[in-house]
């Protein structure tokens, strides 16, 4: 029997209007790392749980569906957490379940 192996893809917002979209296997890991170096309170503020075979793409498809022209630096995009959120919401009924 194969085991399945998840990550998620999360959204994490800096409550100022700006939010990161990647992957990790820890979410809440990666939030307390990224706190780390961020003087914002930074708020885990959606994650998605789904199988590691093509994270990848879907960490793309995710980056596209939020628009270039959102894009800050690296994974880290202008949209509010409330947005966001709905936006991640969105983005599991059509292309994780």
């Amino acid at each position: 029997m194969c085991a399945i192996y998840y990550m998620f893809l999360y959204c994490i917002s800096d409550n100022q209007g700006r939010c990161k979209f990647g992957y990790s296997k820890d979410p809440h890991s990666r939030l307390r790392s990224l706190q780390t170096g961020n003087s914002n309170s930074l708020e885990l503020v959606y994650s998605i749980s789904v199988d590691v075979v093509g994270i990848q793409l879907l960490e793309s498809q995710l980056h596209r569906e939020i628009g270039s022209h959102r894009r800050l630096k690296g994974e880290w995009f202008s949209i509010e957490s409330s947005v966001a959120r709905e936006l991640m919401q969105w983005f599991e009924i059509y292309h994780c379940n």
